[in-house]
């Protein structure tokens, strides 16, 4: 049972229009049409309250990101009646599903005897969008839940390294196995219900009574912490969790990141006043090290970039390059704009170098989406077949630095063993590309918590240069829960060791889960070469597990670690298969050999030779599509393309041999 008001309504409003119970707020040139949705209230100075009311956001997407102010204002009034504080929230919110629960922290100063509220969206043009507003409530939230009867009152606190509270994802669990949410807290599924505490005045539910598991997780270096509690009719329980940690990676040098989140993309939105700071704190909640949010609102953008010693985060946009392939980019600001006609020009490799003039990095989103075994020819050549990172091998050939999200949401039949063929054949043709793992997730749309398919890299600070650098050198690791670290003659992902001549190497390999392992596997140019059983749920004890390779020619290795599946780890995010289990997996090692390199690889040099000339029909294809509907290419741009594709395919044919 879901929290749905404070034992005290201090106030209370309801629009009287003619034909419904709410209040509309239409965009209007300034906020002197602001609409009043609290009238001037009594409060208390120095007490906390939830401004709380439902909401309705109906309208067009060309809305988005327009106005220059959509949100509500909170004014702090003094005893003498003049406003001395004020509160504001923004949303770039075009579109709920149907009602949906909003809501504000205040905090008025003290000294502030009263307070109001009103609502606006202000824009000198017109915008096809509206709010409506209804049963608007002023909560204390000192005072305690009103109760049906056999119902108490259950408060969840969490604490950790040293801290009173730390944000983290909270699980309350009934007899039945189903989880149940507090109001005013942003829910997510994930094996069940579950919500992010981000603020601890906002952990607290009324609920039948009746025992409960409680659980708090951070990420994937916290141990989880749980307890069982029993709610008793009439009574107020308290609770609290403790997060230690069970890993970390972070002191390795390893942080991790989710290079793929959004908000207000899409319609249907479950909470419309969402912004920034929450998407930041739930970041932090889900053990997040960096945030380079993929979606820039004007509106905003002074509370875009944030850092602080264990989190870093920053604004940039992901292009939707529909026959390119999609591009989230690891940067700080919003990406050059470059001149292009249509989804054919420019070439994702143009933006890849403007980003890289400023010290950004790329991954290659939801790359094979549609892709399947024996089709690809097919599904390349089509310029219908979207979410294809068609440019991905052709970047590579031509030494544009990318990273692939091996771990991603593709399409409802998406083929992960497709993808990790592609990858090792591309790697046994002698080319350097890191993994990637991200979830292209709406927080706004209350589905499944982001970082559960994430991207750990390697780097000293924390800073979204020193994180773009890893990409780009490929000192990453794609993971969905498990942590998995290896070397090999004390190089890392990433780097390189270099031999005199054929002999062997040593290496090691070290890997934890909280949800126990089942094996580690070592590949060396495209086959497994060694796999290593969990002892005790983990790969090495007190220390890494030693290995011994034998090297007879230039190429890498990488490893790979599974465990079984269990309900707080995604394997299919938003339904869309991903994985089986628990899944991790490095970016290479490479070997350099001298005077031994890699002997040619005629299978993988004619599949990647076979994609660029499937690449290049669909691009024709495009291009004449889109003459038909009067965006022509420049003669002298479809040729600078072809030139491009052409010099990768033989790049390609070049490596058979």
């Amino acid at each position: 049972m879901l929290m749905t008001a404070s034992s005290v309504l201090i106030a209370a409003v309801v629009a009287a229009n003619a034909d419904a119970n709410w209040l509309t707020i239409s965009p209007g040139p300034s906020r002197d049409e602001a609409t009043v949705i609290l009238p001037p209230t009594p409060v208390g100075g120095g007490l906390t309250y939830l401004l709380a009311w439902e909401m309705r956001v109906e309208g067009e997407k060309t809305w988005r990101f327009r106005a220059d102010f959509a949100g509500v204002a909170v004014h702090c009034f003094g005893s003498d009646g003049k406003s001395r504080h004020t509160i504001e929230k923004q949303t770039s919110c075009w579109q709920t599903l149907d009602w949906q629960s909003a809501w504000i922290v205040v905090e008025p100063p003290r000294g502030t005897h009263a307070i109001d509220a009103a609502m606006a969206i202000v824009s000198k043009e017109e915008l096809p969008g509206r709010f409506r507003v209804r049963n608007v409530r002023l909560i204390d939230l000192a005072d305690p839940i009103p109760l049906s009867d056999n119902e108490g009152e259950l408060n969840i606190a969490v604490a950790g390294y040293g801290k009173r509270h730390v944000p983290a994802r909270v699980y309350i669990v009934d007899e039945h196995g189903e989880g149940v949410v507090p109001a005013f807290t942003y829910a997510y599924t994930q094996g069940t219900r579950c919500f992010e505490l981000i603020d601890p005045r906002l952990g607290r539910i009324a609920l039948p009574a009746g025992r409960y598991t409680v659980r708090a997780m951070k990420g994937f270096e916290y141990a989880i912490a749980e307890k069982q509690v029993d709610v008793r009719s009439g009574v107020r329980t308290h609770i609290s969790l403790n997060l230690e940690r069970s890993a970390n990676w972070g002191r390795r040098g390893w942080l991790s990141v989710d290079h793929h989140t959004h908000l207000f993309r899409h319609g249907g939105s479950l909470y419309p006043m969402m912004d920034l700071n929450d998407v930041y704190a739930i970041a932090q909640a889900e053990g997040i090290g960096y945030l380079p949010f993929q979606g820039v609102d004007r509106a905003l953008e002074p509370d875009a970039l944030r850092r602080s010693e264990s989190f870093h985060a920053s604004y940039t946009q992901e292009l939707t390059r529909n026959y390119w392939g999609h591009i989230c980019p690891i940067f700080d600001r919003t990406v050059p704009s470059i001149a292009g006609t249509g989804n054919a020009a420019p070439m994702n490799m143009d933006y890849i170098t403007a980003i890289g003039s400023g010290r950004g990095a790329v991954s290659y989103a939801h790359p094979y989406g549609p892709l399947r075994t024996g089709e690809e020819v097919s599904a390349l050549a089509d310029p219908k077949a979207g979410l294809i990172a068609r440019e991905w091998p052709i970047d590579v050939a031509l030494g544009v630095p990318c990273a692939i999200d091996m771990l991603a949401k593709e399409d409802a039949r998406g083929e992960f063993a497709l993808k990790l063929r592609d990858y090792m054949r591309l790697l046994n043709l002698g080319f350097r590309c890191g993994v990637a793992g991200s979830t292209d997730f709406h927080l706004d749309q209350g589905r499944e918590p982001i970082g559960g398919l994430r991207t750990y890299a390697r780097t000293s600070t924390i800073d979204w240069k020193a994180f773009a650098a890893a990409y780009n050198a490929g000192e990453t690791l794609a993971t969905n829960g498990p942590l998995i670290e290896v070397a090999v003659e004390g190089c890392m992902p990433g780097n390189t060791v270099k031999l005199d001549g054929p002999g062997p190497v040593r290496g090691k390999v070290e890997a934890r889960s909280l949800w126990g392992l089942t094996r580690a596997q070592l590949w060396m140019n495209g086959t497994m070469v060694l796999e290593v059983p969990a002892t005790g749920g983990a790969i090495g004890g007190k220390r890494a597990v030693d290995f011994d390779l034998s090297i007879e020619h230039s190429g890498w290795v990488l490893a790979i670690v599974e465990g079984p599946a269990t309900p707080d780890v995604m394997t299919s995010p938003e339904g869309k298969p991903c994985v089986a289990g628990q899944y991790a997996i490095t970016s290479p090692i490479y070997i350099d050999v001298r005077g031994c390199p890699a002997p040619p690889n005629a299978e993988a040099a004619e599949y990647f030779a076979g994609w660029c000339d499937a690449v290049r029909k669909g691009f024709d294809t495009l291009c004449a599509q889109q003459a038909e509907a009067g965006i022509a290419v420049p003669d002298e741009v479809r040729d600078s393309i072809h030139k491009r594709i052409d010099k990768s395919r033989k790049i390609f044919s070049d490596k058979a041999g």
